[in-house]
């Protein structure tokens, strides 16, 4: 399977999340291609057959969000 990791980060956790799924992800034989959102070419996103994207969340009064 042909797969995009999309992600955006802040301070850099959700870059390392990513990459690890992308690492479990060609273990199991797929073809997996990992960038950052600002990267992605949006002509070629019809070219994978599974797109996922991750996102940074914030702290917001003490609640994760």
């Amino acid at each position: 399977m042909k797969i995009l990791i999309l992600f955006a980060t802040n301070s850099g956790g959700t870059e390392v999340v990513s990459k690890i799924i992308e690492e479990v992800l060609k273990r199991k034989n797929h073809e997996v291609v990992c960038q950052k959102v600002k990267d992605a070419d949006i002509f070629t996103l019809s070219s994978y057959d599974t797109l996922v994207l991750g996102s940074p969340s914030w702290d917001y009064q003490t609640k994760e969000g």
